[in-house]
């Protein structure tokens, strides 16, 4: 009995991942990477004035290992101030185009959670809804984050069980989190 209520959910996808999704994903990726501009000048400032602080009273007042681990923490700052998240291959992208594109997905979304169930693929992924810490959104689609760089990709025109705003509503309740739009 209880798997026949797993297989009704409130929501469900069904959908092929095309080169138009998956670039969706890459823009988004290469997105969320990025430290924003006033993140960037606020790191930049404390950065710089925590160094010229922090120098100089190792200068005056000696040798601390408080001193210099503040020193290294306002270095750190300013590295964050400079790169800015600059595009960092770490093969994400690729792997995805690779073992998704062309390729048939199942979702559901019900009360247990998101299941997928790609193409050619023996086991189901599934996730209880404490297991996503992120959750972003493009006009095109849903992405659902569970560990590191695992994406749940859902296509908002492929979306049955209701509009794909309901399913916004749905995941941000269960999750107990809000969505990050990006317009790429």
């Amino acid at each position: 009995m209880a798997e026949k209520n797993r297989s009704k959910g409130p929501f469900t996808a069904n959908f092929t991942y095309t080169d138009d999704i998956l670039q969706d994903f890459a823009a988004v990726y290469q997105l969320k990477k990025k430290v924003p501009p006033m993140t960037r000048v606020i790191c930049a400032v404390l950065g710089i004035a925590g160094a010229v602080y922090f120098g100089y009273a190792l200068y005056v007042d000696g040798l601390s290992v408080a001193r210099i681990g503040y020193l290294v923490g306002c270095s750190l700052l300013l590295l964050v101030a400079v790169s800015g998240g600059r595009d960092r291959n770490d093969g994400t992208i690729e792997k995805y185009k690779k073992h998704y594109a062309g390729r048939k997905v199942e979702f559901r979304i019900d009360e247990d959670g998101v299941w997928m169930q790609l193409e050619k693929q023996k086991n189901q992924a599934h996730s209880k809804f404490n297991q996503i810490y992120g959750l972003y959104e493009t006009p095109k689609c849903f992405y659902f984050v569970i560990q590191g760089k695992a994406y749940y990709i859902v296509s908002k025109q492929s979306v049955s069980g209701g509009p794909a705003e309901d399913l916004a509503a749905y995941m941000q309740k269960r999750c107990k989190k809000t969505f990050l739009h990006y317009d790429v």
